[in-house]
């Protein structure tokens, strides 16, 4: 028998019960926003700060070869622990969520349990290629010198194993979580991984620095995700009664549907952060080629930005997958009235947000380099360098906005065009600023790749909502006609009886 939710109209009641799935689409839209964007950002927020964890502990215990070994290998593991299992979460959103607003549960279960076995295959294929590479991937990454060298080969060990694992079950699942409007449960798993994350990082550098070295960071970061997973595969296999998205034995066979949508939002959803990702990697390698005897300076300062650019990218991710999960659930309501008001909305919240950050992070920069590395010398020449890169990192939001839009509504090659236009943009400005000017200049390539972003994300933006509120218009018309051929009707069938 097909299972069904029993969802009321809230619209007709007083007060909505927010953690009720349905409350996606009923309850208003800015609290709706809100809710799912506050709990995931506090949770994407204390995720960044064991990430920062990680590099306090790295800096103070290893130094600044410790702090270059983690920028060399950020690049790969964001794309392969992260932003490919976010993607292919993406595209199961974009099923799961109009099957939920129209109460197709059996299809919303089986797309959970068609997602979890495309995970599980990532998880064996990766560590397979990646494992037996990993001296030569340290090498091409830029990590020439030791002690660095040894240090990025030793985390990328664990990270290319274990760590694949543990980012698949909590990075691909939390978003289905969240879907289900569990955005709560959501944060509160990620906080409780972050703290143990750094009571592991204690434990480690304390007691087997000397054994470990670098190991250290790594292991705390798998095995405080591993703690939590448990519990994560607890809920999708039935454990919790209350869970509506659950593993069913029907979905273990992939669907046509299935892949096709996937994949094809998999292509602008990994276009999201791969600039991110580009820019790691060209930056480590130009300062590298350009750096001279300054190369491990500069690649520990970048280090420290990529760390610290989190606070801003976190909050940002946690607005995003709120976002996802409400219009997804009102286009397969066909609410497009709600959808246009999300999408202003959505811009401006994550604006916001980001604007504030920014201007605590460019006002704190020399106290919180002090927090990775206390040598004065270091912090006055790192403070300018990393005010350069977060000047015009707020306008970030944009474009992913603009790009969830355009993904939901399944325009996914407008969608991966504007973001490649975001990538030609930092590729251009890495290879020719070392060209004409001094390599410190390129750490003003974030703020500028995010601002042009930015402009073209504000164009799809504005299209969007027109093109929504058109639809709405339309719907609304078409239910006053529909209303009034009803009564017409209803006068004829009265008259045929008075008569």
């Amino acid at each position: 028998m097909t299972d069904t939710i029993e969802v009321k109209n809230k619209e007709e009641n007083t007060k909505v019960n927010k953690k009720d799935v349905s409350y996606l689409g009923t309850g208003p839209i800015l609290q709706v926003l809100l809710y799912q964007s506050v709990n995931n950002m506090l949770g994407f927020v204390i995720v960044t700060l064991y990430m920062l964890a990680d590099s306090v502990f790295i800096g103070q215990y290893l130094g600044e070869p410790g702090l270059a070994a983690s920028s060399l290998g950020l690049s790969i593991e964001l794309l392969l622990c992260i932003i490919v299992i976010q993607s292919l979460s993406v595209g199961s959103i974009a099923l799961i969520g109009p099957a939920l607003g129209q109460n197709r549960i059996d299809d919303a279960r089986n797309y959970a349990t068609q997602f979890f076995l495309l995970l599980v295959i990532y998880n064996l294929i990766v560590p397979c290629f990646m494992i037996p590479l990993r001296k030569i991937i340290a090498q091409g990454l830029g990590a020439t010198t030791e002690p660095t060298y040894t240090y990025l080969e030793s985390y990328i060990t664990v990270m290319y194993s274990g760590g694949v694992l543990a980012y698949t079950i909590n990075v691909g699942l939390l978003p289905l979580l969240r879907q289900e409007n569990k955005v709560r449960e959501a944060m509160v798993l990620q906080i409780v991984s972050s703290l143990l994350n750094i009571i592991l990082d204690a434990i480690f550098f304390n007691l087997t620095l000397s054994q470990l070295g670098m190991m250290c960071a790594a292991l705390s970061t798998v095995l405080s995700q591993l703690i939590i997973d448990i519990w994560i595969l607890y809920n999708f296999f039935g454990g919790v009664k209350s869970t509506v998205i659950k593993f069913s034995k029907k979905g273990l066979r992939f669907t046509k549907e299935y892949l096709k949508t996937t994949f094809a939002q998999f292509v602008p959803a990994v276009s999201n952060t791969v600039p991110i990702i580009v820019e790691i990697a060209l930056m480590n390698s130009q300062i590298s080629k350009y750096g001279g005897n300054k190369a491990v300076f500069y690649g520990a300062v970048y280090g420290l930005m990529c760390r610290l650019i989190q606070l801003l990218v976190q909050p940002r991710l946690g607005i995003y997958f709120g976002f996802l999960a409400i219009i997804s659930y009102n286009l397969g309501q066909k609410k497009f009235q709600r959808i246009q008001k999300l999408i202003y909305y959505a811009d401006w919240v994550t604006m916001f947000f980001l604007i504030i950050i920014d201007a605590i992070l460019i006002g704190l920069m020399p106290y919180i380099i002090f927090i990775f590395n206390t040598d004065q010398k270091f912090i006055d020449e790192a403070t300018p360098l990393l005010r350069m890169s977060f000047a015009g990192l707020f306008t970030m939001g944009s474009i992913s906005v603009a790009s969830g839009v355009l993904q939901m509504s399944g325009q996914v090659v407008i969608a991966t065009l504007i973001q490649g236009f975001r990538l030609t943009i930092d590729i251009i400005l890495l290879y020719t600023i070392p060209l004409f000017l001094d390599v410190k200049w390129v750490f003003l390539v974030p703020s500028i790749t995010e601002t042009c972003g930015c402009i073209i994300g504000q164009v799809v933006l504005a299209t969007q909502t027109r093109k929504y509120k058109r639809m709405a218009e339309t719907q609304a018309l078409e239910s006053e006609l529909e209303l009034c051929s009803q009564v017409e009707i209803s006068v004829q069938d009265g008259v045929k009886e008075e008569n």
